[in-house]
């Protein structure tokens, strides 16, 4: 088992549970998920939903799963530069995974609104909490969310009631104070929006010690019934030692509407999956994701829609801008079983990269079984025009690597009889292939990778990448 090390995982988690005094189905459910944990083991390169994500370096920094100490000193003029704008609204604040209710403001909810601490509903033995707690997706084999199963430290459960709207956000503010230094906190959100309700939930995490090795681990359950409406955001500023892992899943029902901006700016790896299954009809999912990514970071979005039911609709818009030696991902799914009709599902993923090493992976992925549907996906990426000219910065679609930017000249498409040979590059290509300057021309789709090729000199057009070249008969 590479990445975290299986005792990391395991190490004090009987004690763990001595001290919770939760009632016995809740700790059964706990030891479950890490027996699972147990036999799927954590995530490596070889596993193709994590091919380009590497988290090994959680088992070299000697990060620990066990929760930390739960009272960190955090004066509340700290909070200040996180929570300046929230203007009155309510707030639920987690500091190394643990509810700080002194730092909170949970007054002033209207009537039909809860919100409340998820440690203190699965201690007081509530059954409807522990029975939503992974309804909304499959954790079996996702390592990291069993993970955030087995260790659950806090959390909130919001529950806005039928008919109710919600006029302010909620907002969950979690923190990072550097105390526990190599800790991964675990934090599970429920949120239940009933019929006809509509509320706004925002999710801000940053950190008090910019730099120090911490880890948030945080899983967002969502279940929006008939009728109902859920706009969600996401805001990742964390430190740049700081290794985030967040899934926000959820389920919408009958004419249900779900709106949802994933954003990424900080954290040395950033990982962020969207999970969203349309069971009711006429239900709606728009989905918005802005990775910014510069120094080293890794930032990592991994999103599947599945339309479960028939005339349902979504969209998925996601960006990235990559600086330094930065790199980002994109994977996004869209599936239409054979027995849904009328989904109308849109997918876009494009990329802007500002230097000549940083990296970005993107592969769109359409599973359409049904024959009725209106579905359609693109990905595109491009340098900057101040991109470096010495070296060429790599943009990869539909899983291609980044390893060589040469490859689309290199190969063959047999169709046209497109040819490329070994030779000396003509002035304004970078050396080592060249294409041949003969045969047929062709029009075939060689490669999806687009590259920055080194700047010419002033006096020769700049060379332009592209995808169905044609090249000059002799």
């Amino acid at each position: 088992m590479s990445g975290l090390a299986l005792d990391q995982v395991l190490d004090g988690h009987a004690a763990f549970l001595a001290d919770l005094g939760e009632p016995e189905p809740a700790l059964e459910r706990r030891r479950r998920a890490l027996g699972r944990l147990r036999d799927l083991g954590l995530p490596t390169r070889r596993h193709e939903a994590w091919r380009y994500t590497d988290v090994r370096h959680l088992a070299k920094d000697g990060f620990a799963a066990a929760p930390g100490a739960e009272r960190a000193t955090v004066a509340p003029s700290a909070l200040d530069r996180f929570t300046y704008w929230e203007d009155g609204a309510a707030r639920l604040v987690l500091v190394d995974g643990h509810f700080r209710p002194e730092l909170s403001r949970l007054d002033g909810l209207p009537a039909g609104v809860e919100l409340t601490s998820i440690r203190e509903r699965l201690a007081a033995g509530d059954a409807e909490v522990l029975a939503a707690l992974g309804a909304t997706f499959d954790e079996e084999d996702r390592a990291f969310a069993l993970l955030n199963s087995a260790w659950l430290a806090g959390g909130a459960v919001l529950r806005v009631g039928a008919g109710t709207r919600l006029e302010r956000p909620v907002h969950l503010l979690h923190l990072t104070s550097g105390a526990v230094p190599a800790h991964i906190a675990s934090i599970r959100h429920l949120v239940l929006v009933e019929r006809g309700a509509e509320c706004r939930v925002v999710e801000r995490f940053a950190s008090l010690a910019e730099g120090a090795p911490t880890g948030t681990n945080v899983v967002t359950e969502a279940r929006v019934a008939d009728g109902a409406a859920l706009e969600h955001l996401r805001v990742q500023r964390e430190g740049r030692g700081t290794t985030h892992l967040g899934v926000l899943a959820a389920t919408l029902g009958r004419d249900a509407r779900l709106r949802s901006v994933q954003l990424g700016v900080g954290a040395r790896l950033g990982r962020n999956e969207v999970v969203v299954r349309l069971e009711g009809g006429n239900a709606e999912a728009e989905l918005f994701g802005l990775s910014l990514a510069r120094g080293e970071a890794h930032l990592d979005t991994q999103v599947r829609v599945e339309h479960a039911a028939s005339h349902a609709r979504s969209r998925q818009t996601f960006r990235s801008i990559v600086a330094d030696a930065a790199s980002a991902v994109f994977n996004g799914a869209i599936r239409v079983p054979a027995d849904v009709a009328g989904s109308d599902a849109e997918q876009s993923s494009a990329n802007l990269l500002l230097s000549a090493r940083a990296a970005v992976y993107t592969k769109p992925q359409l599973e359409i079984d049904a024959e009725d549907v209106r579905c359609s996906h693109g990905a595109r990426s491009a340098p900057s025009i101040a991109t470096s000219s010495s070296t060429s910065a790599a943009a990869v679609s539909r899983g291609a690597g980044a390893r060589d930017p040469h490859r689309g000249l290199r190969r063959r498409d047999r169709r046209r009889g497109h040819r490329a040979r070994h030779r000396r590059a003509p002035a304004g290509l970078p050396p080592r292939v060249a294409p041949r300057r003969g045969g047929r021309r062709g029009s075939g789709a060689m490669n999806r990778e687009l590259t920055a090729p080194t700047a010419p000199a002033p006096s020769i057009p700049r060379p332009v990448a592209r995808t169905s070249p044609r090249w000059p008969r002799r």
